[in-house]
């Protein structure tokens, strides 16, 4: 991650998502949450963004 004027940046990858600006999260934070039925330590298995919103372009 990098810091832009002292304000920790999310970084993100997820295109489709509303709030994704230039490889960056454009919130100001972010919900994590798990997901279901997983349990295998592999963090893309486990793991969602809860603040993802569809983008409609």
């Amino acid at each position: 991650m990098s810091e832009i004027d002292g304000i920790q940046a999310i970084g993100c990858n997820v295109s489709s998502c509303k709030h994704f600006n230039d490889s960056k999260c454009t919130l100001a934070s972010i919900q994590v949450g798990a997901c279901t039925n997983a349990s295998n330590g592999i963090a893309e298995d486990e793991t969602l963004c809860m603040s993802y919103d569809r983008r409609k372009d």
